[in-house]
């Protein structure tokens, strides 16, 4: 029907269509009827119209009613579009008449459907009577790829109807092997029936021999994105029953996966192949399928390397432009303000260079729901490797989202201070060499034990002054005699390494294990550096901010410099100054503290 039909004189002429409304309703006859409200003076075929509205505009899944819509208003309060608890009874009654006069099975089972589910109207017969439109629906029509979407949500409702009131179950289930109904639904009704609780083994087991009649052909000669589903569906099936069956389904599985990839080979981004060659790899490596992994593996190393992902620049105006270049001068000027034997000490403790995490909090939790929240997302690392959030964002991820970007603005902070520190002689390697002697921790003389019982001395100045030195030399080299081509690497793979060094050494001073059992070799292995700074001891001894700055800096959580520098994962390009910057400050900040070794 054209959507000029849709333009009602009056609420009779929607009666005249109502045989065209399926079971998801339209939102273009909601279109009609809100312009038949605007545009009738009749009071009463205005509310008629609306209840029309609310009526079709509720989402029936699984037996239940859902808005279409759930979010906050302006006052933070939810919001639900229809909501079914400020529906009145004058709404009900309608309905109620509705249900019976109408002769459209799939408004009769909405209608019924919405009754069963209001607390004001809940009955077991509106239940009933939705169930038995929904299976004449289902024996009256002819499964084809147009309406086979809608018939499969029939089947959902009248089955989860079913199971709930213990009516017609019997009926609904055998309405799945219908002549007629498309393989790809029978699947998908077999799977479905297998998530209800309480389903019938032998059932369930001949899901799976259907299951086999279906995959019975060679899986090349089959579209590759008709039986992903399906085999997965086999599997949770087979897994339900402990089936012997289920590693076949799972080598099918990992088989399709790679023919999804095959298919998605133009891509110009390179992402489908990519994630399908993963999910392959993952299932290979469940089954300890060496020679599988080690072919999927090579293939996803060539895949990685095509990768492309497009990139979007936001400017700012010049207006803000200015504001944050005066908030970066500011906050330089008043810490290169203070005399030369002070300026280290006052940038290492500085509350404010970097973000508070309890102000991100604060604005994060005052900022409104919107359209991103609801979007999972992918993450590629310097190496085009890469993992999925699932399900959108939640806090900790909105909190690193906003660490990051505030911290590009705090890294300007550093520039400025470190660099013109030097220019004006308040900031260089004997400023923070004399520092970190005179007031930190690593100034100060440990004692360690070696393999051959000897007592040995030592001192952690001497291990980061090189790096601090080569980052001072090549920052004059850069500042002062710009015909050179300076270089950090050799002060960003020192200083980056040292910090970790640093860290494990302030772990063990204050009692927390930095060494934990290796299951793959009967032993010990060091503790990754995610999970000493994650652990919950860490927060008796570092601030909340301290941590996530750490965080930040050398997890994949930020910048991810350990990894990138340990791995090699860094080309020439990557060395920029502002690393070397971030690396000198996390040592600063680590080493602001006095402890005694327990």
């Amino acid at each position: 029907m054209s959507e000029e039909s849709y333009n009602f004189k009056t609420i009779d002429g929607f009666y005249e269509i109502q045989s065209t409304i399926g079971l998801l309703g339209n939102w273009k006859i909601q279109q009609g009827l809100r312009r038949l409200i605007e545009s009738t003076d009749l009071k009463d075929e205005k509310k008629k119209c609306q209840w029309e509205i609310e009526a079709l505009g509720f989402l029936l899944e699984d037996g239940l009613i859902k808005p279409y819509f759930e979010g906050i208003d302006g006052n933070k309060e939810p919001v639900e579009l229809p909501d079914k608890n400020k529906l009145e009874k004058e709404f009900v009654n309608y309905i109620k008449r509705r249900a019976k006069e109408t002769h459209s099975e799939f408004l009769k089972a909405r209608y019924y459907q919405i009754l069963w589910n209001l607390a004001i109207s809940k009955n077991q017969s509106h239940a009933k009577s939705a169930i038995d439109s929904y299976l004449n629906i289902l024996r009256e029509a002819e499964w084809n790829k147009e309406n086979s979407h809608e018939l499969f949500e029939v089947f959902e409702n009248a089955f989860c109807l079913g199971n709930i009131i213990a009516y017609r179950k019997t009926d609904i289930v055998n309405e799945i092997h219908s002549i007629g109904v498309p393989e790809y639904y029978t699947l998908n009704g077999f799977y479905f029936i297998a998530l209800q609780k309480g389903s019938n083994k032998s059932l369930l087991k001949n899901a799976l021999n259907y299951f086999d009649q279906v995959f019975s052909k060679e899986i090349s000669g089959i579209d590759p994105y008709y039986p992903f589903h399906q085999i997965e569906n086999a599997l949770f099936i087979a897994n339900k029953l402990n089936d012997n069956r289920k590693k076949g389904y799972q080598r099918l599985l990992a088989k399709n996966f790679e023919l999804l990839a095959k298919s998605r080979l133009d891509d110009d981004t390179k992402l489908a192949p990519l994630r399908f060659y993963k999910d392959a790899l993952i299932i290979y490596n469940e089954l300890k399928d060496e020679k599988a992994s080690e072919r999927v593996l090579m293939l996803l190393s060539n895949i990685k390397k095509e990768v492309k992902l497009a990139s979007i620049t936001h400017e700012f105006s010049p207006n803000d432009s200015a504001r944050i270049l005066e908030y970066v001068e500011h906050l330089g000027r008043s810490i290169l303000s203070h005399d030369k034997e002070d300026v280290v000490g006052v940038l290492a403790t500085h509350p404010t260079i970097f973000p508070v995490k309890e102000t991100l909090l604060e604005a994060i939790e005052g900022r409104l729901p919107n359209f991103m929240d609801t979007i999972s997302k992918t993450v590629f690392d310097i190496n085009n490797n890469f993992k999925n959030s699932e399900g959108g964002n939640t806090l900790q991820e909105k909190l690193l989202a906003d660490y990051h970007f505030h911290a590009q603005f705090s890294k300007y902070v550093l520039k400025y201070i470190i660099e013109n520190g030097l220019i004006q002689e308040k900031l260089n390697y004997q400023t923070v060499i004399q520092f970190l002697l005179n007031h930190s921790w690593i100034g100060q003389t440990f004692e360690s034990n070696e393999k051959s019982g000897d007592k040995v001395e030592f001192n952690w100045i001497s291990v980061i002054e090189p790096g601090i030195r080569e980052l001072f030399n090549q920052l004059e080299l850069s500042l002062f005699h710009r015909s050179n081509y300076p270089t950090f690497i050799l002060a960003i793979d020192s200083l980056t390494l040292k910090f970790e060094a640093l860290l494990r050494h302030f772990t063990m001073m204050v009692g927390i294990p930095v060494d934990v059992p290796n299951r793959q070799r009967d032993g010990l292995r060091v503790e990754y550096i995610d999970n000493i700074l994650r652990n919950e001891k860490m927060r008796a001894y570092f601030s909340e901010d301290d941590l996530l700055l750490f965080e930040y800096v050398y997890t994949e959580k930020g910048v991810n410099l350990r990894n990138n520098v340990a791995h090699g994962f860094f080309k020439y390009h990557h060395y920029s100054p502002g690393l070397a910057y971030l690396a000198l400050f996390t040592i600063l900040r680590l080493g602001i503290y006095k402890v005694k070794e327990k």
